[in-house]
């Protein structure tokens, strides 16, 4: 599913440290080029129905062709998340432009970067989040220039011969793709009969599931309705019209759920800062 992130508008991009949460969103792409640096722990993510296991000094590129899962963050993940959007990357020299805003160039998107290479990242990285504008004002010219020369320096420490190419995991069983495919498009049957539609019995499916992706059956087909509720919540539906939409059996079940994930109510999630 192709994304329209939310918080861009008269932003060049975006950067920010992720660190681990209980992750909620499904399998999507966006228009936006992203990146994610590993400075701490480890998180698994899945692109294009293969998985990446990535640890620190793990540099991930994600372009906008690439449907993408982030699965399984360990509890002490930590992560530097960069987007940029596709004007933005007009500023580049022409032919990092031409690379970075493919739909999906040749070549590996995961690699290991030398120890010195990933320090030295981390510390622009720090320093340049310090000077990013409130969601409601546009970025600096400063905070601009600085995305562009993390992204490019980014760029150089991946494609360097220190950075070692990591190999992707096996491709996802083809039940478990098809599975994800059904969940993300808000099927609702009982996950006994889901499975078997996709071809196995309920207990092989759960262990293919989460042999491959890191989640259970119940844990995405959570995250598939969370994100439905939000695209209802932000057509005025009432919250609780919006949580029984989405699928959830009562508002209470959604309420433990969404404050379980989002560490916070969806009252108070709602409420402008």
């Amino acid at each position: 599913m192709r994304e329209v992130l939310g918080g861009l508008r008269g932003k060049s991009g975006a950067l920010w440290l992720y660190r681990a949460r209980p992750p909620s969103e499904t399998t999507h792409s966006h228009d936006e080029l992203e990146f994610n640096l590993v400075v701490r722990g480890e998180v698994s993510y899945v692109v294009d129905g293969r998985r990446y296991d990535l640890q620190r000094r793990s540099l991930l590129w994600l372009f906008p062709a690439h449907e993408h899962l982030l699965v399984r963050p360990s509890p002490d993940t930590a992560m530097w998340i960069g987007v940029l959007r596709r004007p933005t990357l007009a500023a580049l020299s022409p032919r990092l432009a031409a690379t970075l805003g493919a739909e999906r160039p040749a070549g590996a998107i995961h690699r290991r970067l030398e120890p010195a290479a990933a320090h030295w990242l981390h510390q622009l990285a720090t320093a340049l989040e310090r000077q990013r504008a409130p969601a409601d004002r546009p970025d600096s010219d400063a905070f601009t220039t600085g995305l562009l020369h993390l992204t490019a320096s980014a760029w150089d420490a991946f494609t360097a011969p220190a950075a070692v190419a990591l190999e992707p995991g096996a491709q996802l069983h083809c039940a478990v793709a098809e599975a994800m495919r059904l969940l993300d498009a808000g099927d609702e049957r009982p996950l006994p009969l889901l499975a078997r539609v996709v071809g196995l019995e309920r207990s092989v499916l759960s262990r293919r599931f989460r042999r491959d992706t890191g989640l259970t059956l119940a844990d995405y087909r959570t995250r598939c309705r969370l994100e439905r509720y939000t695209a209802l919540a932000d057509g005025r539906r009432t919250l609780l019209d919006a949580a029984l939409a989405a699928g959830f059996g009562s508002y209470a079940q959604f309420h433990r759920v969404f404050r379980r994930i989002h560490g916070r109510s969806p009252r108070d999630a709602l409420a402008p800062r």
